[in-house]
């Protein structure tokens, strides 16, 4: 799958029977179960590594060994979390990696393709930045670990509506809460997704109760 098929279109819903209710709107990114195949139209590969790979940069590796090419490697890494955290994107928003993956994308040349696996907040980051350096969605290749489609928590970002401060949770997933590292409110974490920003947003989940 390609970063062009990371829209915002709602989960699937083939074989829903027309009359039931429709299913809520999401903006989840789906991600394919598997690493898509490498473009190798051209030999100019560049393999991103980030955080949270589960294989699919040696897959993608011996793939490209197997045709001939030897990509260029980057490995984009984020601080160990033990509790959540505020974002600061003037810092990179704390990659290490990132700064010199921009630095080489903005000197590529034209029919760089490049492939990107970790970790979905910073596959998205990383994605980001690749659009902002003048690559084309249809030049990246994306596999990522998917809170949205696995309900399993993972690290992500929350973008506070409230405060407007972004939270790094080391362990978090759509349907759950974390508590805002800017204005301390207990946010739910809703099933949408900012893909350009990278981030999921986030209400005060007492907003509804009553005193």
């Amino acid at each position: 799958m390609t970063t062009a098929e990371i829209t915002t279109a709602p989960l699937h819903t083939t074989g829903r029977n027309p009359r039931d209710p429709s299913p809520p709107a999401t903006s989840l990114p789906r991600w394919a179960p598997a690493p898509p195949p490498v473009d190798d139209t051209s030999s100019e590969q560049m393999l991103v590594i980030c955080d949270g790979d589960a294989g699919a940069g040696d897959h993608w590796l011996r793939e490209l060994r197997s045709r001939g090419i030897e990509p260029l490697q980057v490995r984009v890494r984020a601080p160990r979390l033990c509790a959540p955290v505020p974002v600061h994107t003037a810092e990179e928003r704390g990659l290490t990696g990132l700064s010199q993956l921009r630095r080489m994308l903005d000197t590529a040349t034209v029919g760089l393709r490049l492939l990107v696996t970790g970790t979905e907040w910073q596959v998205l980051t990383v994605t980001a930045a690749a659009l902002e350096c003048g690559l084309l969605r249809s030049e990246i290749r994306a596999v990522a670990t998917s809170p949205g489609i696995s309900g399993d928590p993972v690290p992500l970002i929350v973008f506070c509506v409230h405060c407007e401060a972004e939270t790094l949770s080391p362990a978090a997933a759509p349907g759950g809460t974390v508590t805002c590292a800017g204005c301390g409110r207990l946010l739910d974490i809703h099933p949408h997704v900012n893909s350009s920003r990278a981030r999921y947003l986030g209400s005060d989940a007492t907003a509804g109760e009553l005193t």
